[in-house]
């Protein structure tokens, strides 16, 4: 990725400091101060605090989907990407879900964000929508519609796509928090997942795939 701006220096600059201190423990000072320039050069980037949360939800998307794009991970309309999917090997599915995983798992970015909506969602009503969102629903709903098409295309056993989602995900949801933090535990975590990954294509692999 390209060497970040000052826009950009602040946003990340904000994520590190409250997924530490807090959005309410951080004040434009201390933003100020980590960034290395004045507050009144900041306010020309961002009105207020509150507008630099909310940049910070739509660079990480923006951010997400580059890094999506940077390991190959298939994207683009839900039928072509399910027909890639069905069409991969046991050994395939593992990597591009070993990939996901270790971006969760070692990207700094994506480990600041989750904690700060993690520490954030207990204290506001709409940064708890936002981690739902970001972490649990969007996730869920798009599996879901990706397994419904690969059901249709044969890959998968007939059954409820969105239990397949839940079935599919949610060991991989705790696999994560169980080794948050745990860098030197990543081969362990790896191989879980790969039984993990083994297990669910055995159980809901379709008729002759």
């Amino acid at each position: 990725m390209s060497k970040p701006n000052t826009k950009e220096k602040i946003l990340l600059s904000a994520l590190e400091l409250f997924s530490t201190k807090g959005y309410e423990g951080t004040s434009v000072r201390d933003l100020a101060r980590a960034v290395g320039i004045r507050e009144s050069s900041l306010y020309k980037h961002f009105k207020n605090k509150q507008a630099i949360f909310d940049a910070i939800l739509e660079y990480m998307e923006s951010y997400h989907n580059e890094k999506m794009k940077e390991m190959a991970i298939p994207l683009g309309k839900i039928e072509e990407v399910a027909g890639e999917y069905s069409a991969f090997s046991l050994d395939h599915l593992y990597q591009i879900s070993s990939v996901l995983f270790l971006m969760s798992f070692k990207d700094k970015v994506e480990i600041q964000f989750r904690r700060m909506l993690t520490i954030e969602q207990f204290s506001n009503p709409e940064i708890k929508k936002s981690y739902k969102k970001y972490f649990i629903s969007d996730i869920l709903n798009y599996q879901t519609t990706l397994f419904s098409k690969m059901i249709q295309q044969g890959r998968f056993i007939e059954c409820d796509p969105k239990v397949l989602a839940l079935q599919f995900y949610s060991p991989i949801y705790t696999l994560l928090a169980l080794y948050e933090g745990q860098l030197d535990k990543e081969e362990e975590a790896l191989s879980i997942l790969k039984e993990h990954i083994s297990q669910f294509e055995k159980s809901y692999r379709g008729e002759g795939k």
